[in-house]
């Protein structure tokens, strides 16, 4: 089967079985770690703590607070806006109610960023308490049957856990499975995320083709496009299976960019979006590149944003966009928007080859 492309970029997590949406099914599945978010909170008594969900966990939201502030001993605050993952963690928010420990649910501290001194912030990765056989029945029958011998295992972080498991299983089938640990921004071996596929790329050219474990396919994009090699990607929540083609999905994103030259080449006023966020900011990129748009003879302009709100944007009089935020902006809600966006790879390589720059694409990434 071949997984649509029709990705958001928006706060994805991995959503519950349509058969089994009830909290009580969450808690069931994931493992909260309760024994340790009270070991690292530490005395929480007549203190507040914050926390932070991904978006399909807010239909639990009143049943998460209850059931956290009675296991705790503590009350809580939930941030209302939207979470794209350690990246966006919005200490500042919190801070105005004089917060200074937060419990982010959904994902693992992103290695090489910092956040300003006087937080405490405990990450739960939320890892899925699920049998992993049946994605392993599928995997080996799906490369027995192509007879696939090399293969890179890969894994979002709810089914990390699971990642020697499978590989002991492929192994003892005669299949070579190579892993590796991609750059500080990722906590484990074989991680994938959706702005940093290295873990990938950095064992691309011992294998064939890729397998992943992930819930919707959100991780496994940007592994195809930036190995140019398939990936085969099991939901053991719902059962699925997707394949993304490498050279399908390469002349999706080329014709894209084929049908913005038009309007990127009578273009002159640019707009760089840049964000607050730590873990998304690259000022140097963003400098970088509007000096080169200047040397062309451009206009340029900056925009800042913390929420990236397209309405707003598509309201302001640049002739075309360059997003130096999330990788996944450019490439998941391009057609969102009134006018060309591109990405930090992309808006370098039409300044310099505005031409040709449609006839090759390069995921950018936050390394």
């Amino acid at each position: 089967m071949i997984e649509p492309y029709h990705h958001t970029g928006r706060a994805v997590f991995a959503p519950l079985n349509p058969k089994h949406e009830s909290f009580a099914d969450f808690l069931d599945k994931y493992d909260l770690e309760l024994d340790r978010i009270k070991l690292e909170l530490g005395k929480v008594s007549n203190e507040i703590v914050g926390i932070e969900i991904p978006e399909g966990l807010k239909k639990f939201t009143h049943d998460l607070i209850s059931y956290l502030s009675k296991k705790l001993g503590t009350k809580l605050v939930i941030s209302g806006d939207s979470c794209f993952g350690a990246c966006d963690i919005k200490y500042y928010q919190f801070e105005t109610l004089n917060i200074h420990k937060i419990i982010h649910f959904g994902n693992v501290a992103i290695g090489n960023r910092q956040l300003p001194k006087g937080f405490k912030i405990i990450f739960v990765p939320l890892y899925l308490k699920i049998d992993v056989t049946p994605a392993i029945i599928e995997a080996i029958s799906y490369l027995k049957s192509r007879k696939i011998k090399k293969v890179g295992l890969i894994s979002s972080i709810q089914y990390i856990k699971n990642v020697p498991k499978i590989r002991n299983a492929l192994t003892m089938e005669g299949i070579e499975v190579y892993t590796a640990k991609g750059t500080d921004r990722l906590a484990f071996d074989a991680q994938i995320l959706g702005c940093n596929p290295s873990a990938a790329s950095r064992i691309k050219a011992k294998v064939q083709k890729f397998i992943m474990i992930e819930g919707g396919g959100f991780h496994a994009l940007p592994v195809a496009l930036s190995t140019k090699k398939d990936v085969w990607c099991f939901d053991p929540l719902s059962g699925k299976t997707f394949i993304y083609e490498y050279k399908r999905l390469l002349k999706l994103h080329l014709n894209k960019l084929t049908a913005l030259k038009k309007s990127l080449l009578k273009g002159k006023r640019v707009g760089f979006i840049v964000s607050n966020k730590l873990g998304q900011s690259r000022k140097e990129i963003l400098t970088n590149l509007q000096d080169e748009f200047i040397k062309k003879g451009y206009s340029t302009g900056v925009i800042v944003v913390d929420f990236l709100n397209i309405n707003s944007i598509n309201c302001m009089d640049f002739d075309i966009l360059v997003s130096t935020i999330c990788p996944r902006v450019a490439l998941d809600e391009r057609a969102q928007y009134s006018r060309p966006i591109l990405s930090t790879v992309e808006a370098l390589e039409f300044i310099k080859k505005p031409d040709s720059f449609d006839k090759k694409f390069t995921f950018d990434q936050i390394l």
